[in-house]
């Protein structure tokens, strides 16, 4: 473990977290599985390549080093988060004074959070829900199942053929049960890993896809810091686990500053891997589109019926992602924000195909995951 007091913080926040799953502490969870994990990215990737490994898992190694910031940091997360807050950092005019710590936690609420670490001056924390890249990886491999016919390859030009898509994606099993297991696994587990088994064959379209999305969701908590988010914010006491933390309860006007400049941040870290403007519009849909859907399925299990509730700290995730469209649209022309149309199309219609099974589990009474019930 590092020894900076943002990491401290992290450790104490995820000794303090109830595993989602099985309902104990993190550090009694780990305990118990502590012979089987790897402790680093090394081990890791040692254990999964031997003497072959690929070399951009050599470069990730290289960025995270051989140390956990946490020994309950799960290093395969660690190591994705770490690639991509090198290449956030090498984009912005003016890097941080101490780079930020990022971890996870199974906190219930599927975006990440920003912390500026008490009694430091310059010390930030950034944690994120631990299933989510998980959950945005393995949905993007469903709508990997139903993407158009020859777009499979870089599709950012074509916009979804709405008429009829509802009997397309039911006519498609393998994609709607495959949507289904998934949802239903990281509500009643609190973890997405293991729904269906993963194709190694992943399209050029969807590792982008999921790329661009997975680094806007770290590149929006950039934002607030960047903007000044935390230097005197209001703050909520909020449960994490056993311990109490005093959340940033930010404004909408906040929330839309953070999404603007985490959009510019994805959008040129992402162009240092290739990711066109449009793909990372496509992004930005795939994570709202997929909170969208992770808050209307949660309401469907726990009251039988799609409640909306208007929060003060944060807008509407359709709001949000269509002034992001905006700003695609004025800076790149139309053609940049169709994808994220189709994308959140597609995943309308997805998240609406469920809702009679979501409704059947609310009458069974399904159980869902500790962690999701601290946010009800």
């Amino acid at each position: 473990m590092q020894n900076s007091a943002a990491h401290q913080l992290l450790h104490e926040l995820q000794d303090a977290s109830v595993d989602s799953e099985f309902g104990v502490t993190l550090q009694r969870r780990y305990a118990d599985l502590a012979k089987f994990l790897p402790k680093s990215v090394e081990d890791m990737a040692n254990a999964a390549f031997g003497s072959n490994i690929p070399p951009l898992v050599n470069e990730i190694i290289q960025i995270s080093g051989k140390k956990m910031p946490t020994p309950l940091e799960s290093p395969a997360r660690y190591a994705l988060m770490s690639r991509m807050q090198v290449q956030i950092e090498k984009i912005l005019s003016t890097p941080p004074l101490h780079p930020f710590v990022i971890g996870t936690l199974p906190s219930g609420n599927f975006n990440g959070m920003a912390i500026r670490v008490p009694k430091t001056t310059e010390e930030y924390l950034i944690v994120l829900e631990s299933g989510l890249f998980n959950f945005l990886y393995r949905l993007g491999s469903v709508m990997n199942l139903v993407w158009p016919s020859g777009d499979k390859h870089l599709s950012c030009n074509w916009q979804a053929k709405t008429r009829g898509l509802e009997s397309v994606l039911s006519g498609n099993m393998i994609a709607m049960n495959s949507f289904e297991r998934l949802v239903l696994k990281y509500l009643v587990t609190g973890r997405p890993n293991g729904a269906f088994p993963i194709k190694t064959n992943a399209s050029i379209s969807h590792s982008q896809l999921v790329a661009a999305s997975e680094l806007f969701v770290l590149a929006h908590e950039y934002g607030h810091v960047m903007s000044g988010h935390l230097t005197n914010p209001t703050t909520k006491l909020r449960s994490v686990g056993v311990k109490q933390l005093a959340e940033v309860q930010n404004s909408w006007a906040e929330e839309f500053e953070a999404d603007e400049k985490g959009f510019e941040f994805a959008v040129r870290a992402g162009a240092l891997d290739g990711i066109s403007p449009a793909m990372t519009c496509g992004g930005v849909a795939l994570f709202f589109s997929s909170a969208e859907i992770i808050t209307n399925s949660l309401s469907l299990v726990l009251t039988g019926e799609i409640m909306e509730v208007k929060s003060v700290t944060h807008p509407p995730c359709g709001e949000r992602l269509n002034r992001i469209k905006q700003i695609a649209k004025d800076k790149w022309g139309i053609e940049a924000c169709q994808f994220a149309s189709s994308v959140q199309v597609i995943l309308q219609a997805f998240g609406k195909a469920i809702v009679l099974s979501l409704q059947q589990h609310h009458k069974a009474h399904t159980k869902i995951a500790p962690a999701w019930k601290r946010t009800e």
